[in-house]
């Protein structure tokens, strides 16, 4: 599988990589590099990108919260807001 390229993980995996860099690596070999089909921050920013202009303000609030703290194996979390 190819290494996920999404920019918007960036800074996410910056910011816990100072706080939790064990917990970090693991998200990044089993999300980023192997199945990014499972990467609920993946998941979100897809459907950002396919539904983007018809997001209502209520999903476009949750977005910008869930790009600060939604971690990789948040599916669920993720689907039942954005299914």
């Amino acid at each position: 599988m190819a290494m996920c390229e999404r920019p918007e993980c960036n800074d996410f995996f910056n910011e816990i990589s100072n706080t939790m860099p064990a917990t970090a690596n693991i998200y990044v070999e089993r999300y980023c590099k192997r199945d990014i089909s499972r990467c609920a921050r993946h998941y979100l920013f897809t459907y950002k990108e396919k539904m983007g202009i018809n997001l209502d303000n209520a999903q476009k609030d949750l977005l910008k919260t869930l790009k600060l703290n939604l971690f990789p194996n948040q599916m669920d979390r993720v689907k039942k807001i954005f299914p």
